[in-house]
């Protein structure tokens, strides 16, 4: 009897440690996917509707918590007129909230990136820096679903079978 509950106990624990890792990764898509939007809802505000930044952060809307985290951040920065530029409070406030973003590398980047497109001097120049951080962006979450694909698909049998593994040393 003894035996069958350790077994159950191993399984319940692989797969709990399964759920936790996958519930990161898909943190992470979530963050960089929410980034994408907000590059897609930026881009149409400075285009189309010709909105100053500071009017945009105070009406985009979000449920994602590093985003609303670091807009809060970002608007203080902005209104409290500390830092020169808003590429530097931009700056600021990322690296105020980077441990919220789990973000991967190259993700971090684009995004640190994409303040010349937010803050810059001229609207053409700033489209374009948006467009890049865009794509960029498009870029490395398309890389971390199929890196995120090919792990799922090793990780999840290798955890199985250590799993199987162990309760074949139990008995």
């Amino acid at each position: 009897m003894l035996k069958l509950l350790g077994a159950v106990l191993i399984f319940l624990g692989t797969a709990g440690g399964l759920a936790a890792w996958m519930g990161e990764e898909k943190k992470r898509l979530d963050a960089m996917e929410e980034l994408r939007q907000f590059y897609i809802r930026v881009y149409y505000a400075m285009d189309i509707e010709q909105a100053q930044m500071m009017d945009f952060l105070e009406n985009y809307q979000t449920a994602h918590p590093a985003m609303s985290a670091w807009k809060q951040k970002l608007a203080q920065a902005l209104c409290s007129n500390t830092y020169p530029s808003g590429e530097e409070a931009f700056l600021w406030a990322l690296d105020e909230t980077r441990a919220m973003w789990n973000l991967s590398k190259e993700g971090w980047e684009v995004f640190r990136q994409s303040a010349k497109g937010l803050f810059g001097m001229n609207l053409p120049e700033n489209l374009i820096h948006l467009k890049s951080a865009m794509d960029g962006m498009e870029a490395c979450e398309k890389e971390e679903r199929s890196v995120f694909a090919k792990r799922k698909k090793l990780v999840i049998p290798v955890a199985l079978l250590g799993a199987v593994m162990m309760i074949i040393c139990l008995v």
